[in-house]
């Protein structure tokens, strides 16, 4: 059964999917761009963030899955899906006429850490989004899926929209990274608890707390969402009260903002000589690591774990790269991309 509002879910899903799929190689390349013996603090932030993304693309599928969409992260052999798009680029769940936010691949920096923060900018309750009924923040996007959820499962019912195959689920074996868990959905409440779980871990609870609330859910070490996690390197310095959405005013965050290697865009026309082998070599891991999800995501659990030690290949390409030197002091950054229906 297909109707308008559910195929209008299944594109906000699958846009969601996108997004979440969209942060990490931005966050990657500066998390790789670190040279390695420092910022340890900055490092476990990103990398702890850049797990979570692909936890909260794990439970996007979940969703996409138990309403019998198909989660798509490469062609099918048919040609359909998401097409490949560069860096940098619009983000893909904000609508152009709401605000612009072009992300780029930079290494790490302040200027790379604001970017996150405007990836992860929570909905400001003072501000009116509304007036073109666009989508300005990950969180409107969620809120939109949320109720569009809602609506459906009360237009055909909660048992003809969760009617998906329960053997694509994964759990919480399957993968774990950062906070959260893995949980397998049948129903809306469970649909419901996911997006409030990729929503708060991303922003907060808006006005109310900065925390990813996984101390409650699971039973996990205090932890501030994303938005703020990034606010602490840029501010260099920690939160340390519960429920403070202002300034971090804790204890110091050491960064030593210049030990990053200083990517930057290859010229077009006279590239370095052993730059197309190796960037061949690193663009062949990454198309490895997204089939490899697209599997996982589609009903074949192994893929999640083979996508590990592909992730660590993927690493040690992407820091060969940018030991690449390509003039005015600059290397080479990791050809990363993303795909966009």
């Amino acid at each position: 059964m297909t109707t308008p509002s559910i195929a209008r879910l299944h594109r906000l899903l699958q846009q969601a999917l996108e997004v979440e799929l969209f942060t990490i190689p931005p966050y990657l390349t500066a998390l790789y761009s670190i040279i390695d013996g420092t910022n340890a603090a900055s490092v476990q932030v990103i990398q702890s963030v850049a797990m979570e993304e692909m936890l909260h693309a794990a439970l996007v599928s979940n969703i996409m899955n138990a309403i019998g969409a198909t989660p798509r992260v490469v062609k099918d052999k048919s040609g359909n899906g998401p097409e490949r798009v560069g860096y940098p680029s619009q983000a893909p769940h904000i609508s152009p006429e709401m605000r612009e936010l072009i992300v780029g691949l930079l290494p790490f920096s302040k200027e790379a850490v604001e970017a996150f923060m405007a990836i992860e900018l929570p909905d400001e309750p003072a501000k009116d989004w509304s007036k073109t009924g666009g989508i300005a923040t990950i969180g409107q996007l969620y809120a939109t899926v949320r109720n569009a959820l809602i609506a459906v499962s009360e237009e055909v019912g909660e048992v003809n929209l969760f009617s998906g195959d329960p053997e694509r689920q994964l759990v919480a074996g399957d993968y774990y990274g950062g906070g959260g868990r893995l949980a397998p959905i049948d129903c809306l409440a469970e649909a419901l608890a996911a997006i409030d779980i990729i929503a708060q871990q991303g922003e907060g609870r808006v006005d109310l707390s900065n925390l990813t609330g996984d101390d409650v859910r699971f039973g996990q070490p205090k932890d501030v969402a994303h938005y703020y996690r990034f606010q602490e390197i840029y501010c260099e310095r920690y939160y340390d009260r519960d429920d403070d959405i202002g300034a971090p005013t804790g204890a110091r965050l050491p960064v030593e903002w210049h030990a990053a290697h200083p990517i930057g865009e290859p010229p077009a026309r006279q590239p370095p000589a052993n730059l197309n082998a190796v960037s061949a070599a690193f663009e062949a891991t990454y198309e490895e690591l997204l089939q490899a999800l697209h599997r996982a995501f589609n009903g074949d659990k192994s893929a999640m774990l083979e996508a590990v030690p592909v992730m660590q290949r993927l690493k040690v390409q992407a820091s060969e790269i940018m030991r690449i030197g390509i003039g005015g002091h600059k290397t080479c950054v990791p050809p990363f991309w993303f795909m966009r229906s």
